[in-house]
């Protein structure tokens, strides 16, 4: 694929707080470095206020440039990574590449990237039972999907549940697909305190958890990334992993830089 048709975007979470600026910068310092035609990609970095002119000037070097967004809603910070699609859907590209900033490239993972499939990657771990889960998607009006993955380190059994650190959205769906994301995340948001019990703590995920009732929603098709492109460091990767053989493309250090 055409590096130029490629978009690669995150949303910087704490604007000129020395590490969310030295992530990102280390994000974009391993594209170049290790991701091969990647390195020439359209890139982004999305903030809600602007960065300070040092910062600024080290991301204008990587040849990144920089968009200025309001935040998504004040309720919840993470949700601020939908900003990283909306830039993209304003681009002339094939493919959007969503990424947190606590995230390193190891190396050129151009082969993953597809233009009829959402990709991404199974959770690390799932606060929410599939009881839990049936009750929410209940709660919604939606049919309880079927398909069953399992999650990075504990090996638990969950429903399409992701980790939203690598999003890989075809242009083609990302304005439907915003629309439905947006929606969920709204009505997570106003309607938290009817939530099935077990969510009503838990809104730190409702980005995540938006994002799987909106790809159930739009029928949309999509397809699962391999641990490889989104390794966790965050805890003991599960044995039927086989995580020793495993050469990652993307690392997920979760702010363990």
């Amino acid at each position: 694929m055409n590096p130029n048709r490629i978009f690669v975007g995150c949303a910087v979470k704490e604007n000129n707080a020395e590490y969310s600026n030295l992530e990102t910068e280390y994000l974009f310092r391993t594209l170049d470095k290790f991701g091969g035609e990647l390195a020439n990609a359209k890139k982004i970095a999305c903030f809600t206020e602007k960065p300070n002119s040092f910062f600024e000037n080290i991301l204008t070097k990587m040849g990144v440039k920089i968009r200025i967004n309001n935040k998504l809603d004040e309720r919840q910070s993470f949700a601020n990574k939908i900003n990283i699609l909306e830039e993209g859907i304003k681009e002339d590209v094939d493919v959007i590449v969503m990424l947190d900033t606590d995230i390193v490239v190891a190396r050129d993972f151009s082969k993953f990237l597809d233009t009829k499939k959402i990709m991404i990657k199974p959770e690390d771990r799932d606060p929410f039972s599939l009881t839990d889960w049936k009750q929410l998607f209940d709660y919604f009006k939606i049919n309880f999907p079927s398909e069953r993955f399992h999650t990075s380190c504990s090996h638990q059994e969950t429903i399409p549940y992701f980790n939203g650190g690598v999003i890989i959205i075809p242009k083609v769906f990302a304005k439907e697909f915003l629309d439905q994301w947006k929606y969920f995340l709204k009505k997570l948001l106003d309607e938290k305190l009817n939530l099935p019990m077990n969510f009503i703590p838990n809104a730190r995920f409702f980005d995540q958890i938006a994002f799987s009732l909106a790809l159930i929603q739009s029928k949309l098709p999509y397809d699962i990334l391999p641990l490889s492109m989104n390794y966790p460091y965050s805890g003991t990767v599960h044995s039927s992993e086989n995580p020793q053989s495993l050469n990652p493309f993307i690392i997920h250090h979760h702010h363990c830089i």
